[in-house]
């Protein structure tokens, strides 16, 4: 869904920006630009990971499903400078952290009958931290004295740390052994890097010569797979949609 928004609403919305204000342009004329912004993550993404112990000498299967949900991007900041006419080169960093609510299902065996397992569930909360540095050529377009549009784009680097579900402990909840529990969940956090890339735009408006209010849209793609006990690896997509607000300092 992320995506169809991208491609048919983000891009053309961009291309449409960009083009409208070439036919206004004036020169660009800073020599250094800084935003610091207040973001929104508009994705919402999942994953799965299993893990087949051995539990009263039989396979079990537990399958924990992670979602990381759309939400505040606290930290959001870009700076560059123009090289020539309106081309620049910059870079940003953005940084969010939150706390999901995994659901941990687990097919549990009988400890007296083979082939007759139990089924258990249990929501845990595990953490979920990821930042990236987004390196970018900008290509800057001043529509007027107080208002300008830019374009941008270029390879990001990611950070991307998620607690894992390593075990399980249950509980016998019946002396048949008719029903069980998770009683705890043991998760270790760990942490992946990956190359990926982002593209998005910017509207500036100045309220003095060197001080503004902007806001950004940007898409950020990525893709990291973490290895999970037992063998196999887990594939978390990261990036997608966000929206940013905030002040813009310039220099001439």
């Amino acid at each position: 869904m992320v995506k169809q928004i991208t491609r048919y609403v983000v891009w053309p919305f961009v291309l449409a920006l960009a083009a409208s204000a070439a036919a206004q342009a004036q020169p660009w004329e800073d020599k250094m630009y800084i935003n610091a912004n207040l973001g929104f993550d508009l994705t919402s993404r999942s994953f799965t990971e299993s893990l087949t112990p051995v539990i009263y000498d039989e396979r079990a299967a537990i399958t924990t499903t992670h979602t990381i949900d759309s939400g505040l991007t606290p930290i959001d900041v870009e700076g560059g400078v123009r090289i020539w006419r309106s081309v620049g080169v910059g870079g940003g960093f953005t940084r969010r952290t939150q706390t999901e609510t995994a659901t941990v299902d687990a097919r549990v065996p009988h400890p007296t009958l083979f082939g007759q397992p139990r089924f258990a569930s249990l929501g845990t909360p595990l953490e979920h931290t990821e930042w990236a540095i987004h390196l970018h050529a900008v290509y800057v377009l001043p529509l007027s004295p107080r208002l300008d549009v830019a374009v941008r784009g270029g390879p990001s680097y990611f950070s991307i740390t998620q607690d894992l579900v390593t075990n399980i402990q249950i509980a016998e909840e019946s002396p048949t052994f008719s029903t069980v529990t998770i009683a705890k969940v043991g998760a270790t956090p760990h942490t992946e890097y990956t190359f990926g890339y982002s593209a998005g735009g910017d509207v500036t408006f100045f309220l003095t010569r060197m001080l503004g209010v902007g806001a950004t849209i940007r898409y950020v793609s990525a893709s990291v797979d973490f290895p999970v006990v037992g063998g196999g690896t887990a594939t978390y997509d990261a990036g997608g949609l966000q929206l940013a607000f905030g002040v813009r300092i310039r220099t001439r």
